[in-house]
């Protein structure tokens, strides 16, 4: 006897589900693959990173992390350096959506446990993703333009690169727009 692994009806002198049209497997392969499944009503642990979530907690407590780092060095005659803390204290308060969109991850993260609320949760996810590195191009631009401003009004010769800070954030958002699909997903599972 095989069994359908959608429907877990069982077939006689059969290799496809009729209802279905998948191929039917074994009863000890159709118990693990129930047994690989997480229910979409079980709650994971909040530590669990399980079904997407470790990589989008690495991503998140990286651009954390990013915030007090560098965010780049404005070299001409005197070397100036700020982290992204020190700079949104400042004049570039935008910056402050760097770790408000980490601790919205994290947030996401502790309240949607269940595989299925996390699957609710992904474009959000994709969506606060996306917005560090946005805030930090857009004031690395500013940097540069000011940078080639006072190269120009100086003569001298001005140049901005960025900082670990800026690199960080861009790797820990890239981490994070690939593993934001993946929320909740469940992994696919060999059959033997």
């Amino acid at each position: 006897m095989l069994f359908c692994p959608f429907c877990k009806e069982g077939f006689d002198d059969a290799e496809r589900c009729p209802h279905h049209d998948v191929e039917l497997i074994t009863l000890r392969a159709l118990g693990q693959l129930s047994a690989a499944r997480v229910p979409d009503d079980q709650r994971l642990p909040f530590w669990s990173p399980k079904l997407g979530r470790g990589i989008l907690l690495i991503a998140a407590l990286g651009t954390l992390l990013a915030f007090f780092c560098p965010f780049g060095q404005l070299l001409g005659e005197v070397t100036v350096s700020n982290s992204l803390f020190t700079l949104a204290r400042g004049r570039a308060v935008r910056l402050w959506v760097v770790p408000l969109a980490a601790l919205a991850m994290l947030l996401m993260l502790f309240r949607r446990r269940t595989p299925a609320a996390m699957r609710g949760a992904r474009l959000s996810a994709l969506f606060v993703s996306a917005l560090p590195s946005a805030v930090v191009s857009i004031t690395w631009l500013g940097a540069s333009q000011a940078a080639d401003v006072m190269a120009t009004s100086s003569g001298g010769e001005v140049k901005f690169r960025l900082g670990l800070g800026s690199w960080l954030v861009f790797v820990s958002g890239a981490c994070a727009l690939i593993g934001s699909p993946r929320l909740g997903v469940q992994p696919k599972t060999r059959v033997r």
